[in-house]
C-alpha cells in the first residue's frame, strides 16, 4: 500500500479527479489574485471548495479534510513532482507512463 493510497482511493472517479485538477489551481491562485483584487481572491476560495465538494458528491464519499484538516494541503497537484515518471495504480503498484494505454 503506497503513501497516497487513501488519496487515490478517495479520488478514483474521473469527474472527481477532473474537478480537483480545476479546483486546486483555482484555490492556490487566490494567493496571487489577492494582490490585485482582494474581493475576487476571497471568492475563489469558496469556488474551489465547491468544485472539490461537487467531485466528492459525484464520487459518493466525503472529503478527507473533514477527518483531518491537514489533508487540504495534500493535493494531488502538490504531490505530482514526487511521482516523477510514474503514476500510482489503485492497488498500490507502480506502473510506468510508457506502459500505460
Amino acid at each position: 500500500m503506497g503513501p497516497y493510497s487513501h488519496y487515490d482511493g478517495a479520488h478514483s472517479h474521473p469527474v472527481n479527479r477532473a474537478l480537483h485538477m480545476i479546483a486546486i489551481p483555482v484555490g492556490f491562485s487566490s494567493i496571487i489574485v489577492i494582490w490585485f483584487h482582494w474581493i475576487i481572491a476571497l471568492l475563489l476560495i469558496p469556488a474551489a471548495f465547491a468544485l472539490a465538494w461537487l467531485g466528492h458528491l459525484i464520487e459518493g464519499n466525503k472529503p478527507a479534510f473533514l477527518n483531518n484538516p491537514m489533508h487540504v494541503s495534500y493535493a494531488r497537484i502538490c504531490r505530482a513532482p514526487l511521482d516523477g515518471a510514474q503514476n500510482s495504480r489503485h492497488d498500490g503498484q507502480e506502473i510506468s507512463l510508457a506502459t500505460q494505454t
